[in-house]
């Protein structure tokens, strides 16, 4: 097949049938078939070849720096163009080819960033100064694998060691945390002054609540970011605290029914999900126990037994609880105590 026409109509044996470009080729002008030239020009003109894209200098030095020596990989062996080789190898094979590509290979132009990107093990064996890129892949490439291979197991001990480290903090923080929910942290200096007492009823003993004046000094320990405080402060009202009424019982009755409707009976409470706060009760962030919500005792400490009717909701003591120990008690001074009296059931005298 050595004339125009053989290659011309031979051309129309690689066409697939039905496809443009035999369209191309049934609709060609005779004029356009009479040379390969003018054939080619007219196809070169229908399908002009895709401009291929050529890398520069900075593209393969951003290469360069982007190619690792992965941490898994050290002392390991993995098939290269059907040979096994060591990784380390096979990382500076592809490390110096990128490197005669950016034409650098005879400079020391960015081997001390490329050194800092490798693993300590490997830093560890290589010297501190080279002269170029050949000169430093062949101080990689004639690493001591024997050296590579007790590097790795000291550094994936050293690794599993910081784990451990990190799981004992953070049962740490949680066990903290949890005690914190359950416990107010305060110090405090009182002078108090009996006020009238209010019976809260319940089954089994009574139970009363006496308010009384304190000064308190507050000692936080820190266990949460500024950023959760700031947005625990922009809701921490979201519900209205209502007085001890009739008509804010029954606006506090909406409030949880809304809150219910909104969240569902399933949902738990955090600091983004506040809860509406019992008619007449202590103000947030008091230091007040977070299961009757009175002063002067824990909630470890409580005496009001569960289900008992002077027992908070336990939403309500939950959301107490994340108040307190993300702001601390910062309403200590601007609020009148309230304590929780025990009534005598057979003659009503109380203690407390």
């Amino acid at each position: 097949m050595t004339s125009d026409a053989e290659k011309i109509e031979a051309f129309e044996d690689y066409l697939a049938g039905g496809s443009a470009v035999e369209e191309w080729y049934d609709s060609l002008p005779a004029s356009k078939c009479y040379g390969w030239d003018k054939f080619r020009e007219a196809f070169k003109m229908r399908w002009p070849p895709i401009q291929c894209a050529v890398k520069t200098t900075r593209d393969y030095e951003k290469e360069l720096l982007e190619l690792e020596l992965a941490e898994d990989s050290i002392s390991t062996i993995k098939m290269k163009s059907r040979v096994q080789a060591w990784m380390h190898v096979i990382w500076v094979e592809e490390a110096l080819s990128l490197t005669k590509l950016a034409k650098i290979e005879k400079s020391s132009v960015l081997i001390w960033q490329v050194r800092e990107r490798l693993l300590e093990v490997v830093r560890d064996l290589l010297d501190e100064e080279h002269l170029d890129w050949e000169y430093f892949t062949v101080a990689v490439k004639t690493l001591s694998t024997v050296k590579l291979k007790e590097g790795r197991v000291k550094m994936e001990k050293k690794k599993r060691d910081e784990e451990v480290m990190e799981r004992r903090v953070r049962a740490s923080i949680a066990d903290i945390t949890g005690h914190m929910q359950c416990t107010t942290i305060l110090q405090t200096t009182t002078q108090c002054t009996p006020q009238p007492v209010n019976t809260i009823s319940s089954t089994g003993t009574c139970f009363a609540t006496q308010q009384q004046q304190h000064q308190w000094v507050y000692n936080p320990l820190e266990l949460v970011t500024e950023a959760q405080k700031e947005a625990l402060c922009r809701i921490i009202n979201h519900y209205e605290h209502h007085l001890q009424t009739a008509a804010g019982q029954q606006a506090h009755q909406a409030q949880v029914a809304q809150w219910f409707m909104q969240h569902g009976e399933q949902t738990r409470i955090t600091e983004s999900t506040p809860y509406p706060l019992m008619p007449g009760m202590v103000s947030i962030c008091s230091g007040k126990c977070f299961k009757c919500g009175t002063h002067g005792h824990g909630s470890k400490d409580c005496p009001v037994p569960p289900r008992d009717m002077a027992r908070l909701n336990g939403k309500e003591g939950a959301w107490h609880a994340i108040c307190n120990r993300i702001l601390g008690p910062y309403n200590r001074n601007n609020m009148t105590e309230i304590r929780l009296i025990v009534l005598d059931e057979g003659n009503g005298n109380g203690s407390s």
